[in-house]
């Protein structure tokens, strides 16, 4: 179910891009206290998209090890997906 009622104070928000991802989320449904993916997929199904996003994957890991050093020890993490929102890897906390 749509909640449209979901309202962020000011102060809650410091830069346009937070309140700009707030509301995609708002029009994209998603649960604010979901803590696990509605998707699970299999081995099978992570091992295709693994191989099918292997290009992604390889040229991706320089900068994410990259930003990762910038960043560690922040409040900060990053994670690679597919264009499906698969998770392949995380970085930080």
């Amino acid at each position: 179910m749509k909640n449209t009622n979901i309202t962020i104070s000011e102060n809650q928000i410091s830069k346009p891009y937070v309140q700009s991802s707030f509301e995609r989320c708002v029009q994209y449904e998603i649960d604010e206290n979901m803590v696990t993916s509605k998707k699970i997929i299999d081995a099978n199904e992570l091992n295709r998209k693994l191989l099918d996003n292997k290009e992604l994957i390889i040229t991706a890991k320089p900068f994410i090890n990259q930003l990762h050093d910038f960043v560690k020890g922040s409040d900060f993490f990053i994670i690679l997906t597919d264009n499906e929102g698969c998770i392949f890897k995380h970085y930080g906390r």
